[in-house]
């Protein structure tokens, strides 16, 4: 890992690791119904101090995705075989917090399959694959940005948890009593 990248758009850059992320992500979205895409995209009512961190955490997460485009995936090396897998069971559980999702209906909360160990599976599953993603090219920057973006979005989730509270009340309350806000006892 060095501190200054070297940038060259080939074929064995980290555009893959975008792009597999995106097909599960457009795969489980054009496969949801009209009300569980609108449960997924209708964010609480924020203040607009928190739609401005938001905003930062949308830029953020994009940039590193487009970043990664433009650097090489480290084969052979011991980053790439620590990186690699990290970010395969990072997707997995991305699409299995996206199938737990789709099979909830709308207006029941989700705490079915990884949603049992995890309160935000999503981001979770998102993190632990793009830390793999910045492991395998040895990006420090993707690695910078994942754990700046998952810092900022700690605040956006408890916002989130208390829309749920107020949406589903005391059956959602004695869920986060049971089940961790990340994961284990995180």
């Amino acid at each position: 890992m060095t501190l200054k990248p070297e940038f060259d758009l080939g074929f064995w850059n980290g555009w893959w690791f975008t792009l597999l992320y995106w097909l599960v992500t457009a795969g489980f979205l054009l496969a949801f119904s009209k009300e569980q895409t609108k449960r997924l995209t209708n964010a609480p009512k924020f203040t607009p101090a928190v739609n401005a961190l938001v905003q930062v955490e949308k830029n953020l997460y994009v940039a590193a995705m487009v970043y990664a485009a433009w650097v090489s995936i480290k084969l052979g090396t011991l980053w790439f075989y620590i990186g690699m897998p990290l970010f395969a069971l990072g997707l997995a559980g991305y699409a299995w917090s996206f199938a737990n999702y789709h099979s909830t209906p709308p207006g029941v909360p989700i705490v079915k399959g990884i949603y049992r160990y995890s309160r935000h599976p999503m981001y979770v599953t998102s993190f632990i694959a793009w830390m793999g993603a910045g492991l395998a090219t040895a990006s420090w920057i993707i690695l910078a940005a994942n754990l700046v973006l998952f810092a900022l979005m700690h605040h956006t989730n408890q916002i989130e948890e208390r829309e749920c509270l107020r949406q589903y009340g005391d059956s959602y309350r004695s869920y986060m009593e049971r089940v961790p806000r990340y994961f284990l006892f995180f």
